[in-house]
């Protein structure tokens, strides 16, 4: 599974291969013998935790959402908090979270709706901010359409994005504006999260920032989500779910989950904006929120991937991601993903940002 040798890359993809290829979970200290023991002993108990959280989830959220069909919405916005935050519980025991520990900066209060930015690992940062309480997302479009998934979406007042339309990203872009400023005045009484990366990652990185999250220029709440692994990292982000689940599942060890609440990071000042332009500010302000998190990250993560960190940031696409997989990993990830031998040796633009 670990992939040490990129002998095989042409010269221009060499070390983006390697960065894209490091998405993937850690597994330089998997074992197989360990692995077995947890497929043993600890997999039919973690299935079974599934399945009661699935089970749990659709019989008392899922059925009576449908049945309410968006009637009584703040009624029911409180009643599925309230479910939420201990079926949370069994979805952190099921993917093997043994702990959740929150640390708070000084100063830090979330003791009112924020406007809240977070580094996007997984389900797990989204399992957190379910158990602390009520938070709208801003989240793919595609996933309204999916059993109950859309329910909580509708539910929750979440902002959804379709990658493949500008109209709705501009759209979306104006909707996170007017939601955070509202929030910030007190006018809304949830708090929104939004992951500037855009994607998720395996949590011992950070990715270049979008700056949809950044166009209001409000103060921003930074939360960083560290997944202390001692053996395999339960991210996965890069690798089709029922992999994910088999390895998690099959794990031999928990892992602690600290979220850090960073200090408030504030935007540039009025007569910045105003010698300076909106648009650059919100440029500098991306950038100053992507720096903090760096060095964050570097600091409060004992896993973090220096060589990546230090490294220039490529942005890299989605698709073409998934393109480097398949070269990585061969005829699997490539059938998995439908790609084409055409598609996979076609050369792609490499962007630094």
């Amino acid at each position: 599974f670990h992939v040490e040798n990129f002998d095989k890359f042409p010269r221009m993809y060499s070390d983006h291969a390697i960065q894209a290829a490091l998405m993937h979970g850690d597994l330089k200290n998997y074992r197989l013998s360990l692995q077995l023991f947890g497929a043993f002993f600890l997999a039919p108990m973690r299935l079974l935790v599934g399945l009661s959280f699935f089970t749990i989830g659709i019989v008392f959220i899922g059925i009576p959402l449908t049945i309410l069909n968006g009637r009584f919405r703040q009624l029911s916005r409180k009643y599925t908090t309230f479910i939420f935050h201990y079926l949370t519980q069994l979805g952190f025991w099921g993917i093997g979270i043994s702990e959740v520990k929150t640390v708070y900066a000084d100063g830090v209060r979330p003791d009112r709706p924020l406007n809240v930015i977070s580094n996007h690992v997984g389900i797990v940062d989204v399992l957190y901010m379910l158990h602390r309480g009520s938070f709208s997302f801003v989240c793919k479009k595609a996933l309204e359409s999916t059993f109950c998934v859309g329910h909580f979406i509708r539910l929750l007042n979440c902002i959804t994005v379709d990658r493949h339309s500008m109209k709705n990203r501009k759209e979306a872009y104006w909707s996170i504006v007017d939601r955070m400023k509202s929030i910030e005045e007190g006018r809304e009484s949830v708090s929104l999260a939004v992951y500037p990366e855009g994607t998720t990652s395996r949590g011992n990185i950070v990715l270049p920032f979008k700056h949809g999250a950044f166009g209001a220029l409000v103060p921003l709440q930074p939360l960083l989500v560290v997944l202390d692994y001692r053996y395999v990292n339960i991210a996965f982000d890069a690798f089709p779910c029922k992999w994910w689940m088999f390895h998690t599942f099959c794990s031999p060890v928990t892992v602690p989950l600290i979220v850090y609440w960073l200090p408030t990071i504030h935007p540039p000042s009025r007569e910045d904006c105003a010698i300076k332009g909106e648009h650059e500010c919100v440029r500098e302000y991306a950038i100053q929120a992507n720096r903090m998190m760096r060095e964050a990250m570097i600091k409060l993560n004992p896993n973090v991937d220096l060589s990546h960190m230090e490294t220039r940031d490529v942005v890299a696409s989605p698709a073409w991601r998934k393109k480097l997989l398949a070269r990585l990993y061969g005829p699997v990830i490539q059938r998995y993903y439908n790609i084409t031998d055409e598609e996979l040796l076609k050369p792609e633009e490499v962007i630094f940002q």
